[in-house]
């Protein structure tokens, strides 16, 4: 009877079609993969930690409008790994470098890997999922492969992280499952915009996923069986200019209207979060529920 009872808990993404949440960063001119126009007064974009911790205003200010290719991917990287490049049409090229690896014996064999970013793709870095006390509940209702005690092996010091190779493989190969290309949708969202004072989710738009994903190995120097894998996870998607299979909502546009129309009700324009659904627009990446998805589309066709 238990063993019957815990199979009803597991649950498979077999045949189920998922949909997913990714954060990106606020930007003052577009997402093809270029630094702000007037870096200093985006603000709103350094509620993203890894974006406040690594911005070189100086260096954006000299380099202003251009191109992450021009001035080079890896000065721009924290930016890039955030979703501010999701439009671009052409590959970029990322230097990979392993966090743990001059802190821990178990992971100096791990190389410096190129990460061949695609176009018109977001970056997907699982967080909630990766944290190892989540993994560890989450396994008891999602059949993934996850072994606590590898994991607590891998690392001389206390981590919040799944560090064990097989562990990380295991979550992010159930975690994306269940994409069924042109089928699963994927909504970007702000945690915060410059144009509106309000703590829920902005959904930027909406588009299909339009291909499976493959997650990718760090490069080793063989010394050392042990994998782990990039946390970056390319997923194509169908969003373009001509909204035919996808949309962006003008946000730009309309943070200028408002500065000029300071009376305007700037919510009724705005794509909230679906209430109720604070968890499945969180933690940078998530899973978006049918419920969530369906809501957020209603409230699409109800703005003005």
């Amino acid at each position: 009877m238990y063993l019957i009872e815990k199979e009803k808990k597991v649950k498979s993404q077999k045949n189920y079609i998922q949909h997913f949440s990714t954060r990106i960063p606020w930007k003052d001119n577009d997402y093809t993969g270029r630094i702000d126009d007037k870096p200093k007064y985006n603000v709103a974009a350094q509620v993203i930690p890894n974006i406040a911790a690594s911005r070189d205003l100086e260096f954006e200010e000299t380099n202003k409008g251009k191109s992450y290719e021009q001035v080079g991917t890896v000065r721009m990287q924290s930016w890039i790994t955030e979703n501010a490049a999701f439009m671009s049409d052409t590959k970029l090229y990322l230097k990979m470098n392993h966090p743990y690896k001059k802190g821990n014996a178990k992971f100096k064999h791990f190389e410096e890997t190129i990460f061949e970013m695609d176009s018109y793709s977001f970056l997907l870095r699982l967080f909630s999922w990766t944290l190892k006390d989540n993994a560890n509940e989450k396994q008891k209702y999602y059949n993934f492969n996850f072994d606590l005690e590898k994991t607590e092996q891998m690392l001389n010091w206390s981590s919040t992280w799944v560090s064990h190779g097989e562990s990380q493989k295991g979550i992010f190969d159930y975690f994306f499952s269940g994409i069924n290309p042109h089928n699963s949708l994927i909504f970007p969202y702000y945690k915060q915009v410059p144009f509106i004072e309000d703590n829920r989710r902005v959904i930027a738009g909406m588009g299909n996923i339009s291909c499976n994903v493959k997650i990718h190995e760090y490069e080793s120097d063989g010394s050392n069986d042990e994998k782990n894998y990039i946390w970056e996870t390319n997923v194509a998607h169908s969003i373009r200019v001509d909204g035919k299979d996808g949309f962006l909502m003008p946000y730009l546009e309309i943070s200028e209207y408002v500065k000029e129309h300071t009376e305007f009700d700037v919510s009724s324009v705005t794509l909230f979060e679906a209430a109720g659904f604070r968890s499945e627009f969180s933690y940078a990446v998530e899973w978006v529920s049918y419920a969530a998805a369906i809501d957020v589309l209603n409230i699409k066709r109800k703005l003005h």
